[in-house]
């Protein structure tokens, strides 16, 4: 594993974030993915980070981290000779120098510029029943950033690395005459390529795939699909720290899946049914073009999100350039505007329009998270207030 600084301003499709440390998992990790779920292991992975944040403060280098591997093959000379002031800060973060340049921080988990798993991950993987693995986990795994919103206070992020992009085509079933042809997927592989692949080898199932964006891990987490379509429909089993398991639930844009989904097995039908490719395209066809988040909020029974957020006077209006699209009232969007007056509050919204003298054209990273957060709130507030129903975030929001 190793660690890169991924600006979500410019990774997520919300284009709203801030640059954080997200510390990449390689094939070679699989096998303790599971002992991710400890915080003992994070307590170790804080501590690396906080002595990396160090050795880049006392080389005062400006070297660009989103695009390298973790480098701290000479950690342990630069810390032989601690400045008084490091020393502060790390008796700051309760670590003591003493401490950590004679533990196994040094001498057993750091290899090169890579961390070695098999020291960082003490705790066996978990082969636990379906209840401990419906616990809240003190990570969150990231996918390609389709749905995301992330708070500048995140932490603890992980992400696949590309080593986990790739599909597999089976043999046949053990049945000559089976109709049905078994893929496996990395979890790291976009949806894009998947569908490809499926036209291409003329497989049939996921054909909704052209219309919805994200990554496979992704998409079999919050069971993705577009009306009737669902992954679950296709799905086999999962991959889920780095055991095949089957023994999910998979419900509308939810499951109980917990852990690292590094891949997927589906079993397709022979034929790719072009015709109904006509159909996800018309579907697509309201959705705004500005950079958003997909659908803001799940559909609640028997009703849409939509249509409850336009009834409470929602469509269209933002706060500091982020809210809900004139378009189509359950996207999130970034609108890449900011009024010339006063900086709109939760009491002082403004209708999301380019047209008018007092909005000017700015880059649209400057909406926050803070007003992404006050928009999905308000968002809420009213609907319950005037429908008594409770909507339930589909963006995952990251804290």
């Amino acid at each position: 594993m190793f660690l890169k600084i991924i600006n979500f301003a410019t990774y997520t499709s919300l284009k709203i974030g801030t640059p954080l440390p997200v510390w990449v998992l390689e094939r070679s990790d699989e096998v303790a993915f599971g002992a991710l779920g400890s915080h003992k292991v994070w307590d170790k992975l804080d501590k690396l980070y906080f002595l990396e944040k160090l050795t880049q403060a006392k080389s005062n280098t400006k070297a660009d981290l989103s695009h390298a591997n973790l480098d701290l093959s000479s950690l342990a000379s630069d810390f032989t000779n601690l400045n008084s002031d490091l020393r502060n800060d790390l008796a700051s973060e309760g670590l003591s120098p003493n401490e950590i340049l004679g533990n196994k921080i040094l001498e057993n988990e750091i290899l090169g510029d890579k961390i070695s798993s098999s020291g960082i991950f003490e705790i066996k993987q978990s082969t636990c029943g379906k209840q401990q693995c419906l616990k809240q986990l003190p990570y969150t795994c990231i996918g390609n950033g389709y749905n995301l919103l992330v708070s500048p206070n995140a932490k603890h992020l992980v992400m696949l690395s590309s080593e986990f992009d790739y599909i597999l085509a089976k043999d046949t079933l053990q049945n000559p005459k089976d109709s049905s042809e078994v893929i496996e997927v990395g979890g790291k592989t976009s949806s894009s390529s998947l569908f490809r692949f499926c036209k291409q080898h003329n497989l049939g199932g996921l054909e909704f795939l052209r219309s919805l964006p994200g990554s496979v891990g992704g998409l079999v987490k919050m069971n993705a699909g577009m009306k009737q379509y669902e992954i679950k429909d296709t799905l086999l089993e999962v991959c889920i720290d780095g055991i095949w398991r089957s023994d999910f639930t998979l419900s509308y844009r939810s499951s109980d899946i917990a852990g690292i989904i590094s891949a997927a097995r589906f079993r397709l039908k022979k034929g790719f049914d072009s015709s109904l490719l006509e159909q996800f395209k018309a579907m697509r066809s309201t959705h705004p073009k500005e950079p958003s988040c997909g659908s803001c909020f799940k559909n609640p029974s028997g009703d849409y999100a939509g249509r409850l957020i336009e009834a409470v006077g929602l469509k269209g209006v933002e706060q500091n350039g982020v809210g809900f699209s004139p378009h189509h009232a359950n996207f999130l969007v970034n609108f890449g505007v900011k009024s010339t007056q006063a900086s709109p509050t939760k009491t002082n919204l403004v209708q999301a329009d380019s047209t008018k003298t007092n909005f000017t054209k700015i880059d649209f990273y400057q909406a926050e998270f803070a007003d992404a957060l006050a928009m999905i709130e308000l968002a809420k507030k009213r609907v319950k207030e005037r429908f008594g129903i409770e909507l339930v975030p589909e963006v995952q929001i990251v804290r």
